[in-house]
């Protein structure tokens, strides 16, 4: 439930979704002149297709749901965009005025065919319905008033837990019972919960130094690739080298500076009257182009491919066991379960859609001892997993560590990234 009071004294959201059900809203029939939305110049990108279908099929004279304008949000579910945004899942639509972005509005896009073809190989089963709804709290998060770190535009932020962060922006990173899920929410603490990050002066063994016990995890940059999820509770290798170092310094958002990283608390920061809302004399002007970079700058498909998605792994070496220190030889066994939502687990997850032959097993950076990989029920639920081999000749096993990190891709480039325990 969202964390929001009402004059009621009934806490909560209703989000109220018309298409065509309620009165309102008609399907917008997909041709060759509306199936890439809209068009790009000089990095602005125009809404006057968009206008067109929107005027055509809601608001034009005569049109029943005319006056609803002053209350609803109006969405498009896009083939894809048009122009330079033509790789990217959505956009909301805003205005620069004097060099100031004004986010709130109440007119946005999901790119809908973009995401389906994101999700086209992904072993998740439910990938384009989770990505579309994402991508929708996403930009009407914009709507709200929301930017990509909060209240500002810093993005990437390990201590900002919001769908609008990049790093979650497919999800915020709880631990589920089985693994780790996603979970489609805006960020509902502010630095009296979740302090602000000196990335100047970053103590690792506090990790985020939160005030109280959160069942979340989070993600860092580690030079050009992500860290691995790390629990927002307890010690973070911020620096990347496999040691808790005590105090550090590092960019741990990868934005190329070293800065104070603030958080705040999204539900109490909405705004409810952006765009058309409210303007029920229909005096308002609404922006007729946004800007593509900056502020409401969205991913690129190769970069939403490179955040890793997050899953789990089971260990075994040699079978059965763990690794002792003085191990040197055989083989490490790694199995990705197969996981179904109907069998009381957390999400659909077809393991056999992972490519084998990308894994890579770190420290160390060991590659798969076949080469490829094998698909059996690795774990004797009936379902077939990949099961992954590594040679502990080619590791870095020192006493020290405790866990490995596996790095594998399924065969669209998406990455994914798991930890399992070793000793």
């Amino acid at each position: 439930m969202a964390p929001v009071d009402n004059p009621d004294n009934v806490p909560g959201i209703s989000l109220h979704i018309d298409a065509g059900s309620q009165g309102g809203g008609n399907c917008i029939n997909e041709s060759t002149a509306n199936q890439q939305l809209g068009t790009t110049v000089a990095k602005v990108y125009l809404w006057s297709e968009f206008d067109a279908l929107k005027t055509d099929h809601f608001t034009k004279v005569g049109n029943p749901s005319r006056g609803r304008r002053a209350v609803y949000h109006y969405a498009i579910f896009a083939h894809e965009l048009g122009g330079a945004k033509q790789d990217k899942n959505g956009v909301a639509r805003a205005a620069l005025l004097n060099t100031i972005l004004g986010v709130e509005g109440s007119d946005f896009i999901v790119a809908d065919q973009r995401i389906r073809d994101d999700c086209a190989l992904s072993p998740y089963r439910t990938c384009a319905v989770e990505k579309q709804g994402y991508t929708l709290m996403h930009e009407l998060g914009h709507n709200l008033g929301l930017r990509h770190g909060g209240g500002e535009d810093v993005n990437e932020k390990p201590n900002y837990l919001s769908v609008m962060n990049y790093r979650f922006g497919f999800g915020v990173l709880k631990q589920g019972s089985r693994g780790v899920l996603r979970v489609a929410d805006y960020s509902r603490f502010d630095s009296s919960t979740i302090p602000s990050l000196k990335e100047t002066s970053l103590n690792e063994t506090r990790g985020l130094d939160l005030l109280v016990s959160l069942p979340y995890l989070t993600q860092w940059h580690c030079g050009g690739k992500v860290h691995a999820p790390g629990p927002v509770n307890g010690p973070l290798d911020w620096n990347c080298n496999g040691a808790l170092d005590g105090i550090v310094e590092y960019d741990v958002n990868g934005d190329g500076a070293q800065d104070d990283l603030d958080t705040q608390n999204d539900w109490v920061q909405l705004v409810f009257k952006g765009g058309s809302i409210g303007d029920f004399a229909g005096s308002v002007v609404l922006p007729s182009e946004t800007p593509i970079d900056g502020s409401l700058q969205e991913l690129s498909e190769s970069e939403r491919k490179a955040i890793p998605q997050v899953i789990g792994i089971v260990v075994r070496p040699n079978g059965e066991g763990v690794v002792n220190c003085a191990q040197r030889a055989g083989m490490l066994t790694i199995g990705i379960p197969t996981l179904h939502v109907q069998r009381g687990e957390d999400y659909d997850f077809d393991a056999t859609m992972l490519s084998g032959s990308s894994a890579v097993l770190s420290p160390g950076g060991a590659r798969e001892a076949h080469s490829r990989g094998h698909r059996e029920d690795f774990d004797g639920d009936g379902d077939i997993d990949l099961v992954l081999h590594f040679d502990l000749r080619d590791m870095a096993l020192a006493c020290s560590v405790a866990s490995v990190e596996l790095r594998i891709a399924d065969t669209g480039g998406q990455q994914y990234v798991g930890v399992g325990h070793i000793r």
